[in-house]
């Protein structure tokens, strides 16, 4: 039974492109496995074959957790630092005092704490009614965005076709946060704005006023402290929202204007080194996967031989 389930394995490409979608739920058409083609040694050749492979693959599958493992620690470093320096900035010597906000705690003496909506617009643009049909529009949608700020795609459409939600107008230097589903923390800086680029109204996008440095009011909203604020007011089971009058209420640190900029430059850098460790290693983690794909589809069909091969 342990070598037809390498067999099967050995065939998962296939096994895929003859899956088709019915009940939402993708299915293998019911043929298949009585006309999969299999290679089928003698039992003694099955055995080498299966204790091989419960050799390398529990060692490749060992290292793949080990590599998962490390991303997930180097997220919390990541997490941890932004949080850290937007709270206590650069220098551990400075003077603190207490905010007298509970959930923030103490801040720096020369750090003032506002309300968000006093250090930004928030939706100042939207799409109204009389807007082109035949305006094309690249549409970013909370899924659209991952959980380290970066957005994975856009959809280009007609507006016509776009989603009802599809209203937002952000600006170059703006930070998007998602306003529902919280928990995802679905926040992004809008570094290089794709031509007519449109976000969900279930993002809130903040426009920087003149005393806040728009890199700084994105880590600011993207520090874990801020994201759990957000998620404490959000409202729902479900689908927990909440609303772009309440986030202007939350209340943000503040720096003077030179210091927001160091504290920018300095995570700009120290987040970009992390990012492309995380980077590599999930590539080695694809590499890694590719491999035992490939191992077992050799092996079960006998281009590598294995007959004479020692498992330590």
């Amino acid at each position: 039974m342990k070598f037809l389930w390498y067999q099967i394995l050995s065939n998962i490409g296939a096994i895929d492109d003859l899956g088709f979608w019915g009940m939402g739920l993708r299915h293998i058409q019911k043929d298949f496995f009585n006309n999969m083609l299999a290679y089928w040694p003698d039992r003694k050749q099955q055995e080498n074959i299966i204790n091989f492979l419960d050799s390398k693959t529990s060692q490749l599958s060992k290292t793949i957790a080990a590599d998962k493992k490390l991303i997930e620690l180097l997220k919390e470093k990541r997490t941890a630092l932004i949080n850290h320096v937007v709270t206590k900035g650069l220098n551990p010597k400075a003077k603190m005092r207490d905010s007298g906000i509970k959930w923030i705690g103490k801040v720096l003496e020369e750090w003032e704490v506002k309300k968000l909506k006093y250090s930004c617009l928030i939706n100042k643009k939207t799409l109204g009614e009389e807007t082109s049909n035949q305006l094309q529009i690249n549409y970013l949608d909370i899924s659209n965005v991952n959980n380290m700020g970066s957005i994975v795609s856009t959809d280009e459409l007609y507006f016509e076709d776009a989603p009802s939600r599809a209203r937002r107008v952000p600006e170059q230097k703006d930070t998007i946060i998602s306003t529902v589903r919280t928990y995802l923390k679905a926040i992004a800086y809008l570094d290089k704005v794709p031509l007519n680029l449109i976000v969900s109204t279930g993002f809130a996008v903040l426009h920087p006023n003149n005393k806040t440095m728009p890199k700084y009011l994105f880590y600011m909203t993207s520090s874990e402290n801020f994201i759990q604020k957000v998620i404490a007011d959000s409202t729902g089971v479900a689908y927990p929202a909440i609303n772009p009058s309440d986030l202007g209420q939350i209340k943000i640190f503040l720096p003077p204007y030179s210091e927001q900029i160091q504290i920018s430059e300095y995570l700009d850098k120290a987040t970009s080194k992390i990012d492309q460790t995380i980077q590599n290693i999930e590539k080695k983690i694809e590499l890694l996967e590719e491999y035992k794909k490939s191992l077992i589809h050799h092996v079960v069909t006998g281009k590598v031989d294995v007959r004479d091969i020692s498992v330590w």
